[in-house]
């Protein structure tokens, strides 16, 4: 871990190979399978150095969950901002959360837990609600652009989100349980779009 003048050095790389690595197990195990013992031996370290960076098991598992949703938010919008047309935007950001990849699929585990814990802890429902808030608030500007593009048809920008939000999600789970298949979901979710936005 390195120290200067007798005290651990903070190390960057360390704590976000930390944070990789707690994501990780909790989507491989579930958030409560998951021991800070695994997490060190995961990346090659003590119990000692985890708990430098992260005081307890609860830091270090709900910094993970917070990490994973962050890059998933950010890996979103740099690849969106790419996209012009509004309705490309809308297909992208649903190819983009399809759960195919390994990557996706374990955002998706991660998402999941994180709405669970949200109904039984108080304390995680605002991030919780702040990262939810963030996704619906991608769906409706795009929708809007897409209105104010004569892409879309003039429907409620709010409930439409809303719909496709639920929609989203509840096929997302499905995926996840095994009785959906990715490809039967983006069918599903592209067909919302084109029925309730694309201009006859």
């Amino acid at each position: 871990m390195g120290t200067e003048q007798g005290r651990p050095r903070f190390d960057p790389e360390r704590r976000q190979r930390i944070l990789e690595a707690a994501a990780d197990l909790i989507a491989e195990r579930g958030l409560h399978a998951v021991r800070v013992s695994d997490i060190a031996t995961r990346i090659g370290t003590t119990n000692g150095t985890v708990h430098y960076y992260f005081p307890t098991k609860d830091d270090v598992l709900d910094s993970a969950m917070t990490w994973a949703v962050e890059r998933a938010v950010e890996r979103q919008g740099a690849d969106l901002r790419a996209i012009d047309g509004a309705y490309d935007r809308l297909v992208r950001l649903t190819d983009l959360q399809l759960p195919t990849s390994a990557q996706v699929v374990q955002e998706w585990s991660i998402w999941l837990q994180y709405w669970t814990e949200a109904s039984l802890s108080a304390a995680l429902r605002p991030a919780h609600a702040d990262y939810y808030s963030r996704w619906q608030a991608t769906v409706q500007a795009i929708v809007e652009r897409g209105q104010r593009r004569a892409e879309f048809r003039d429907v409620d920008p709010t409930m439409f989100t809303e719909q496709f939000s639920c929609l989203f999600n509840g096929a997302g789970t499905q995926v996840l349980a095994g009785t959906m298949s990715p490809e039967r979901m983006r069918e599903v979710v592209i067909g919302f779009i084109d029925t309730n936005l694309v201009t006859p």
